[in-house]
């Protein structure tokens, strides 16, 4: 039986919709850009959960976060793959998840995937380029 709504009410919960409510799943090749990115993620007051682009597929589909964050870093192939998927994920739950695009300088006029990325964030990143971003989006959401 599946629970629909906050804390399983029965009721939907509009902005949601089958997504994890502050669940941010932040998808990176580098162990260290995902511990950065999710303590940030930690700090705007949502749960963080990380993965490589390897795995982003199977936890996207386990955990349905309300945000996807993107750590581009080359992995071109995969993340085609993993917005494919985000695009009908969408379709379905009003407009969730929330994508952002981490990428580097160069690469920051480069692909749209589709209008699939909500947001840029070039890098270096910091906690205060991501966390008004994120914070936005989320809030954005909620409407």
């Amino acid at each position: 039986m599946r629970r629909n709504g906050l804390g399983g009410s029965g009721r939907s919960t509009p902005f949601f919709n089958g997504a994890a409510p502050g669940m941010v799943l932040v998808v990176a090749a580098s162990p260290i850009n995902r511990i950065v990115i999710s303590r940030t993620i930690e700090r705007a007051g949502m749960r963080a959960t990380t993965t490589s682009p390897e795995t982003a597929l199977d936890a996207l589909g386990e955990r349905r976060p309300a945000m996807v964050i993107v750590d581009e870093g080359g992995q071109e192939g995969l993340l085609t793959l993993l917005f494919g998927e985000i695009a009908r994920l969408r379709a379905g739950d009003a407009g969730l998840p929330r994508v952002v695009l981490v990428v580097e300088p160069s690469q920051q006029r480069g692909k749209s995937y589709g209008g699939i990325v909500d947001a840029v964030v070039v890098k270096p990143l910091t906690p205060e380029g991501l966390q008004p971003i994120v914070q936005r989006l989320a809030d954005n959401g909620k409407r």
